[in-house]
């Protein structure tokens, strides 16, 4: 039996079914966040730097033999081996990508032909419960050739599946809340150069049965309401910051062409930019992305130096484009911005 809500309606009640509230609020939020994987720009790289990149990952499948760290995963219909490597062997990726991370091979190497896929959990980040459900989402990086959107779905219906999703949402929400603006990237890690992504699809190497597996559970069990209003809050608020760095390019380039001598710019600059900065909530630091801030920072910041290189032509202006290294000097009481001398 429905439960039924009062809705006032000019100046009588009707009664409306709270399900289908709850239904109209999903689509809304399903809705919301297919406009934004769409906004999203795929990400690149050349042939040259991913074969750079394999040549780490080979050296880790030698690591993970050696210590005996392969890992079978055999249930509801997928079958596949991933690694168990520790953070410090992978801080550069894990740091960058979290909790899992996936590499389809180029090259062969051992007992890997081209378009074989490695994958790999960073076990000592997450409590031992959750590590089938990241090498879930890493399965379901290979079976999309790196969509990063259909392996997190993937990943959630495991963890729905597995009857532990609210202490997983709990446990991302606590120690990883970037993961759910991570979750709506069309592309993430991996990222394919063309080449072997023509590759793959010319292989049709990625497609077998655990896709449609996949893919039926997706529907049977889709993302929780409550993942879906993380992802749209903390993704409004890395726009709504994001934004923010465009609007201190003007005041900046004021102070610049108004400032009598190079040390008043700096000062000026420090100012206008640390003002900036800390009018940014504190509690927003913990949910922004690294590097959406740096794509954010970097274009407002190098306009700022082409302008203060103009006026003082024998001096560089130093300012990091870490908004968190920039945030952790401000709370220091240190400068941000320098300058310094050419040679």
């Amino acid at each position: 039996m429905h439960k039924f809500i009062l809705i006032k309606m000019g100046m009588s009640l009707c009664l409306m079914p709270q399900v289908s509230l709850r239904q109209e609020q999903r689509l809304e939020l399903e809705q919301r966040i297919e406009q934004k994987v769409e906004q999203k720009l795929a990400m690149t790289m050349s042939l040259q730097q991913y074969l750079e990149q394999e040549d780490f990952f080979k050296g880790l499948i030698k690591w993970v033999d050696d210590n005996n760290r392969w890992k079978q995963f055999k249930k509801w219909g997928f079958n596949f081996r991933y690694g168990l490597v520790p953070y410090n062997k992978v801080k550069h990726i894990a740091d960058e990508y979290g909790l899992g991370f996936a590499h389809c091979f180029y090259e062969p190497f051992f007992r890997f032909d081209k378009g074989d896929w490695s994958l790999f959990v960073v076990d000592d980040m997450i409590p031992k419960e959750y590590e089938g459900i990241i090498a879930l989402h890493e399965r379901g990086e290979e079976l999309s050739l790196g969509d990063h959107f259909f392996a997190s779905k993937l990943e959630f219906a495991g963890a729905r599946k597995k009857v532990q999703i609210k202490n997983y949402i709990m446990f991302i929400d606590k120690n990883y809340p970037t993961k759910f603006v991570d979750l709506i990237e069309k592309v993430l890690f991996p990222i394919l150069p063309d080449e072997l992504r023509d590759y793959l699809e010319q292989q049709d190497k990625h497609h077998n049965k655990e896709i449609d597996i996949a893919e039926r559970m997706i529907e049977e069990y889709p993302l929780p309401t409550s993942v879906m209003k993380f992802v749209i809050k903390y993704d409004d608020i890395n726009k709504e910051v994001g934004d923010k760095f465009k609007e201190f390019w003007g005041p900046c380039q004021k102070a610049i062409y108004e400032a009598k001598t190079l040390e008043e710019a700096v000062n000026s600059l420090n100012q206008i930019v640390s003002n900036s900065i800390k009018s940014i909530p504190e509690e927003y630091f913990r949910i922004l992305v690294p590097r959406r801030m740096k794509d954010s920072i970097i274009g407002p910041f190098n306009s700022i130096k082409d302008d203060f290189s103009r006026k003082y032509k024998s001096h560089n202006l130093d300012i990091d484009n870490n908004l968190f290294k920039l945030y952790n000097k401000i709370k220091k009481r240190e400068p941000i911005v320098c300058a310094s001398k050419q040679f």
